[in-house]
């Protein structure tokens, strides 16, 4: 099953964490992607650039460059765009993959072909990966993951293997700050696309560097509210789900850090 890899890489993006993840996606890898599409989200620095073209020279990587900095979900609508296979894996430039991280998802996607988004748990990290702090869980099965997406995201972005075309039949990813993974699910869903979460982590992700941090304040309430709001108007929310999401979420972003701390880690991650 010939796959793509899509990753976007922008100047805030650490080098030597892009170079992990571009390793554990190509050397260490046991089942290889056909193409790595890198997205350049605008001009990067000079040992960004370096780490790019290395990784060019040895991987099957499709380059494209933006002249500015779109955004995260304007950069991934443009990749999705370069990828020329049925399957689109999403990777982070600062996470690392499990070494049988596709072969694992293709040996089940290849015996149940009905499924159009599959994820997996990823396991959380701070400095390396001797230091594991948590796992992310989410459900397994599509009704459960439809359910509980209607209060909080349901399927880890970074560990997802996507049938493109449903994808794009879904309206491809799109701007939406802080949720464009988020509302790309749930227009999936309401195109009656397949979901499925393997229940083993796929995927180390980095935590740290101020996440608590960026998810409060009043512009990231504003962008969670037009969020929401869009939920609601395509259907997937009913109004009584549209305030109770809003009434759940929304308050969080102005706790304080460590009171916001605890709710992500007991309540609006687990």
């Amino acid at each position: 099953m010939k796959f793509s890899v899509l990753i976007s890489v922008y100047k805030g993006d650490d080098a030597l964490f892009l170079k992990q993840a571009l390793e554990s996606i190509w050397d260490y890898q046991n089942c290889k992607p056909n193409e790595i599409v890198i997205i350049k989200d605008g001009k990067l620095t000079l040992e960004l650039d370096s780490i790019v073209d290395n990784f060019a020279k040895k991987a099957p990587v499709v380059l494209f460059a933006l002249d500015e900095n779109k955004g995260l979900g304007e950069a991934l609508r443009i990749g999705v765009g370069k990828c020329q296979y049925k399957w689109i894996a999403r990777m982070d430039s600062d996470d690392i993959a499990h070494p049988d991280r596709f072969n694992r998802q293709f040996a089940f996607l290849k015996n149940n072909e009905s499924i159009d988004v599959l994820g997996s748990l990823i396991q959380e990290f701070t400095g390396s990966l001797e230091n594991l702090t948590s796992t992310r869980v989410v459900p397994e099965r599509h009704l459960e993951i439809r359910q509980r997406h209607k209060l909080k995201n349901a399927v880890n972005h970074v560990t997802v293997i996507i049938n493109k075309e449903k994808l794009l039949s879904s309206g491809n990813y799109q701007s939406m700050l802080f949720f464009e993974d988020y509302f790309l699910w749930a227009r999936m869903m309401m195109n009656k696309c397949k979901f499925y979460n393997l229940q083993e982590s796929l995927v180390y992700v980095r935590v740290g560097n101020d996440m608590i941090g960026r998810r409060k304040g009043f512009f990231y309430a504003k962008n969670e509210m037009i969020f929401y709001k869009s939920l609601f108007k395509i259907n997937f929310l009913t109004f009584l789900e549209f305030i109770k999401a809003v009434m759940f979420r929304v308050p969080l972003r102005f706790l304080p850090r460590n009171i916001l701390s605890f709710f992500y880690k007991r309540i609006v991650r687990s």
